[in-house]
């Protein structure tokens, strides 16, 4: 470094080594050896400190640092045994105010924000050094607006215009965090000193200067979202000792208290009250800033959430989340109130008005979360999961009006809520549903949310695909599908949802079920598009092919024991396989259309088929063997009908084939054919007797001959004409 250089820093420190000997001095002068009482070297020591700070204009940035520390560091080195906080206080507000001033002259952003913080923390220290029966209450609640307006100066005032209606150009988050830390001390005061007058004055001004600061300064703006929380933490520690209850007049137990009764009662009036002044006051003043000023969003959603939060702080309080019909008739007032706003607002404020979907979207959310609270708060159970669902297709009306994306979102939180809820209690309504057959409360837990919102998600697809529509048809088609599989499960196991499967006719209606579904989102896939129902159609059809495993192995009556009734044919093994067949097969089918994977339209395909082939099997065995299909040993009957049937199913599936030109059922056919043939020499030549045994051969032989001839005469050339190419 050249000599000039160096030479400059020679003031500097030689400054600096003055301040600190000078500091010494007194303090040794005080603490060695006595020479100093302890005001007299308070004062002595602050004189320092401040001397340096005004030395920093000369000097530079190292000497204001070095002042501002020695500044806030001098109340630790004086003890006293009657420590007073008015003097302290005082000082504090004159080196802060020093500190800010230096820092704004010269441009120092740091020594601006060290300043803030620390007077934040000496009004912390003062708090928790204070008593509550003097003045201290009152000091230490001055010295925090004080140093609040100094830091307003400082950040706001001397950094940008005040232009309320002017669209700010940018957003200061590190000014308005500052000023926010000032929320610590007024909770702090709360928590020590109590809600009196003082500590809750301390928090109007605070509510208020936040406020006024985001609506005079906007690129401030989101200070004003500190309002809400600092009013809900500040009234959340009210000292309220235990859920309130009053006398029953005519039960003569314990009750839920109305609103006279709380105002009546000493713990609880002074927490309704001030909770209702700062809700309404916040809340006017929100929506009055939201009409005159462009920091629309931020004052808005501090005006729309304040009165809520504090609804639900002193529901808390004094009903510990318990029902109650006073709160929730306030909840619900609040939401037609905020509802109400944010229809003024859709009225009053254009779509280029800086602010103006954010601030409309607060008040909308916010109506509804008020109203989701009164749901909370009025009912249990069943009918809160409903009516927090029927909210979704409101929000979709009010989106298709003015469409804002807070709006979309909150439709996807609704959408979860209700179905944590249904995670949380399946059975709706706490594991009772009712004993009725279909009409109970999984019926409506389920069915009503599927519906209300698939008809949301048709009112937010009018905009075109979004995120919100994708969520909201994801859960109409997942609940629809759990309504049906939980009421018949309900049906068939007594109302005992935690029973397994209670059989053959169960498991086959399951399986339908998902086959059921999977084809009408195949249909709603071609119709309306988009990835949910393409993608859910095949999900639902391997739910299907699994409930065909069920059906095929552990369901089956040869496997499970459980007996089947019914006349031959005409019984519910019919409808338990074939049912699913069919549907299995049209599943395929419209899958192959639909262009979905080979390997999957293959699974339906031989689902399909395996599902018919057990049916002619189970349907022999139960025809020889009802009701206890388990039991018993194959006759020679029976041997030989199970030849004759298969037969006659292998000669179906080879007409169908050819009719239908499929190689595939062809293949089908001459491979059943082919196993025929071989049970009959390998299996009924040693199982059957006698007539029996000759009539088996006969009847292949004539079979065999048969086919061949129609296969010749009838179907090879019809055959030949439909693969024959035209022209």
């Amino acid at each position: 470094m050249p000599a000039e250089g160096r030479s400059a820093y020679i003031p500097g420190v030689l400054t600096a080594a003055g301040t600190a000997t000078a500091f010494a001095a007194v303090f040794s002068a005080y603490a060695l050896y006595g020479f100093l009482g302890n005001a007299a070297a308070f004062v002595a020591l602050a004189v320092v400190a401040l001397a340096t700070l005004a030395l920093a204009l000369l000097h530079g940035p190292a000497l204001a640092g070095l002042g501002l520390a020695a500044g806030y560091a001098t109340p630790f080195l004086v003890a006293s045994d009657a420590p007073a906080l008015a003097p302290l206080a005082l000082y504090l507000a004159v080196l802060t105010a020093a500190s800010l001033g230096l820092a704004r002259m010269r441009g120092w952003l740091w020594l601006a924000v060290i300043a803030v913080t620390g007077s934040v923390g000496w009004a912390l220290l003062m708090i928790l050094g204070g008593r509550g029966d003097g003045l201290d209450p009152a000091i230490t609640a001055l010295f925090t607006v004080a140093a609040f307006l100094l830091a307003t100066a400082a950040f706001a005032a001397a950094t940008h215009e005040a232009a309320p209606n002017l669209p700010p150009e940018g957003r200061d988050l590190r000014g308005a965090g500052l000023l926010a830390l000032f929320t610590l001390p007024a909770l702090l005061h709360l928590a020590v000193f109590g809600h009196g007058g003082t500590g809750l004055a301390l928090l109007a001004a605070l509510a208020a200067g936040f406020a006024g600061v985001a609506w005079r300064w906007p690129p401030l703006r989101h200070l004003a979202l500190a309002v809400p929380a600092m009013l809900g933490l500040g009234h959340l520690g009210w000292d309220v000792p235990g859920a309130v209850l009053v006398g029953d007049p005519v039960t003569g137990g314990q009750a839920a208290p109305s609103l006279t009764d709380l105002l009546a009662l000493e713990t609880t009036s002074g927490l309704i009250g001030s909770a209702a002044a700062f809700g309404v006051a916040v809340g006017v003043i929100g929506f009055v800033a939201v009409l005159r000023g462009t920091a629309r969003a931020p004052l808005g959603l501090a005006g729309a959430v304040t009165p809520l939060v504090l609804l639900c702080v002193t529901w808390l309080r004094v009903a510990e989340f318990g029902p109650s019909s006073t709160f929730g008739v306030l909840a619900l007032g609040l939401g037609f109130v905020l509802a109400g706003l944010a229809e003024s607002l859709i009225r009053r404020l254009d779509d280029t008005d800086f602010g103006a979907d954010g601030a409309i979207a607060a008040y909308a959310v916010s109506a509804v979360a008020a109203l989701a609270l009164a749901f909370a708060i009025l009912f249990e159970r069943g009918v809160l999961t409903v009516t927090l669902a029927l909210i979704v297709p409101a929000l979709a009306m009010v989106d298709a009006r003015r469409p804002l994306p807070a709006l979309r979102w909150t439709a996807i939180v609704l959408a979860l809520i209700v179905a944590a809820r249904l995670v949380w209690d399946p059975g709706v309504a706490g594991g009772d549903p009712g004993a009725t057959p279909v009409f109970n409360w999984l019926l409506w837990g389920y069915g009503l949310p599927a519906l209300a919102f698939f008809g949301a998600s048709l009112v937010f697809a009018r905009r075109g695909p979004a995120l919100v529509v994708h969520v909201l048809e994801a859960a109409s088609l997942t609940l629809g599908t759990l309504t049906l599989i939980l009421v018949i499960h309900h049906a068939m196991a007594g109302g005992r949802l935690e029973a397994p499967v209670s059989g053959l006719l169960e498991a086959a209606l399951h399986t339908m079920t998902f086959l059921a579904v999977s084809l009408g989102a195949n249909r709603l896939a071609a119709l309306r598009g988009g990835p949910v129902f393409g993608r859910a159609s095949p999900l639902l059809g391997l739910l299907g092919l699994a409930g065909a495993v069920q059906l095929l192995v552990i369901a089956n009556p040869m496997v499970s024991g459980e007996p089947i009734g019914g006349l031959p044919v005409i019984n519910v093994l019919a409808f338990a396989y074939l049912g699913p067949a069919l549907l299995m097969a049209v599943t395929g089918q419209l899958a192959r259309v639909a262009g979905r994977p080979r390997w999957y339209v293959r699974l339906c395909g031989w689902g399909a088929g395996l599902l018919a082939a057990t049916w002619l099997t189970l349907a022999v065995r139960h025809g020889f063997h009802r009701p206890d299909m388990a039991s018993g040993d194959i006759g020679e009957a029976e041997l030989y009908v199970y030849s004759a049937v298969w037969l006659v199913a292998g000669v179906g599936l080879l007409v169908l084939g050819v009719v239908g030109s499929s190689v595939t059922l062809r293949r089908v056919a001459a491979a059943v054919i082919l196993a025929v043939v071989v049970k009959v020499f390998l299996i009924d030549t040693a199982g059957l007797t006698g007539v029996w045994r000759a009539l088996s051969y006969l009847g292949l032989g004539a079979v065999l001959i048969l086919i061949g001839l129609a296969y010749q005469r009838l179907l090879g050339p019809m055959l030949r004409r439909r693969e024959a190419p035209d022209g």
